[in-house]
């Protein structure tokens, strides 16, 4: 490890700098699913009942399982809408707070530079409160705005 910096200075290489490189290209191609498992073990630690932290792996595993195996560079507002709309009418408030954490794994992806989707914006309550034809509306039209969920 030693000689191959030495190598990268001879050659007029900063070893750090090109270290660096080397991780944003291989953080860029971080899936939701690895990105989501490193977030939840960071995260989860601040938890202290080990029923919500259960909840949290579970919800994300279940219900997000589409996401898991995409890129986070190429997570779209229509794969999210795509992973709720199975349950957005029978199970509002499981739909709502999955939602809410692929929105904390996307927004720490974000602030990251993991990913580029307009993760975590909420501008006046968002899709709080909508109906469940509401929000498949906005599913079918690709809504991505301010004002859409994610």
């Amino acid at each position: 490890r030693r000689d191959a910096a030495y190598t990268l200075l001879k050659s007029g290489v900063d070893p750090l700098k090109d270290r660096r490189a080397k991780r944003i290209v291989a953080s860029n191609d971080r899936t939701f699913g690895v990105f989501a498992a490193e977030y939840l073990t960071t995260a989860l630690t601040g938890f202290q009942n080990e029923k919500h932290k259960w909840q949290w792996k579970q919800t994300l595993e279940a219900h997000a399982k589409p996401l898991w195996k995409l890129p986070l560079r190429e997570i779209t507002t229509g794969d999210v809408f795509g992973c709720l709309d199975p349950i957005w009418d029978k199970k509002n408030e499981t739909a709502r707070r999955v939602r809410g954490r692929i929105e904390r794994v996307l927004s720490a992806a974000k602030a990251q530079g993991r990913a580029s989707i307009a993760a975590g914006r909420r501008s006046g309550g968002g899709n709080r409160g909508a109906s469940a034809a509401r929000f498949r509306a906005r599913a079918r039209s690709g809504a991505t705005g301010s004002n859409a969920p994610v």
